[in-house]
């Protein structure tokens, strides 16, 4: 098991700090935890939506996911940089998968749940749970959250986003490029994927994490389909690839917001 707590003190006057006046953004895969938050807030009970408001106050779920990014470059929580991914290799089965000293995704999701569960620990400790919760369910459905180690989770391939000249990632276009769309506030967005049927919902709400982190994984094939003619130091991304890949990210974000949603209806409101 690791562990998610630190000093309390310092790291409740940083939570603080970075959850006050978060201003929306497009920036580091801001826009997709934002978006997956805002489908879920519409599907949490109003006994959760008070037990939340308990541990968290007047922070949203937005403002809590982004937090477990902000913490990665201080040194107190510089451990949490490996909590956000898992590295499997083709073919390897994720449920034998042996986990790193250091932890992982599904670790973590463990522990924080656990931490959300037990109502002894100090609100403080279970606000940073909560934190990490809400931030890894919605990073376990982005596929390159489950990927592989020699290229770290696509961190390593060198792209070129719709004949931009900036170069950049294939994590990054994954986290971030597919979903740039002027058009459209996050309010807008999350209504536009939030239309569900009950059926589809309740398909959704089966599994565990480790099948999630299989859903993920099972994507890698669309994901490194750049074409033939797409090959080389540095891959070109064009609309085609954008067109046929967006769907695939919508479709994950909304089903890590129903799940998170259902995660902490059985946690916080286990008789709904």
């Amino acid at each position: 098991m690791i562990a998610l707590n630190q000093p309390w003190r310092l790291q409740l006057v940083m939570f603080l700090l970075l959850c006050v006046g978060t201003a929306p953004s497009h920036a580091l895969g801001e826009y997709g935890h934002r978006l997956a938050s805002k489908i879920t807030e519409a599907h949490l009970s109003q006994p959760t939506r008070e037990a939340l408001r308990a541990i968290a106050g007047d922070s949203d779920l937005a403002a809590l996911a982004l937090w477990a990014d902000k913490i990665r470059g201080n040194p107190a929580w510089s451990k949490s940089k490996y909590w956000h991914y898992i590295n499997v290799e083709d073919g390897e089965s994720i449920a034998a998968h042996k986990h790193v000293p250091e932890g992982d995704i599904l670790l973590a999701l463990n522990d924080a749940r656990s931490q959300l569960q037990d109502k002894r620990l100090p609100p403080q400790q279970r606000r940073q749970a909560l934190a990490f919760f809400v931030h890894f369910v919605q990073d376990l459905h982005q596929p390159l959250h489950v990927g592989r180690a020699a290229d770290r989770g696509g961190n390593r391939i060198k792209i070129r986003w719709l004949g931009e000249r900036k170069q950049r990632n294939l994590h990054w276009a994954w986290d971030t490029g597919l979903l740039l769309d002027d058009r459209l506030t996050v309010e807008q967005h999350a209504q536009i994927l939030g239309q569900l049927s009950p059926r589809q919902i309740a398909l959704w709400k089966k599994g565990s994490f480790t099948d999630w982190a299989k859903e993920s994984m099972a994507l890698r094939p669309q994901v490194y389909e750049f074409g033939p003619a797409k090959q080389g130091a540095v891959v070109v991304l064009d609309q085609a690839y954008a067109d046929r890949n967006r769907p695939i990210l919508e479709k994950r974000l909304a089903m890590s917001a129903i799940r998170l949603a259902d995660q902490l209806n059985r946690i916080f409101d286990p008789a709904d």
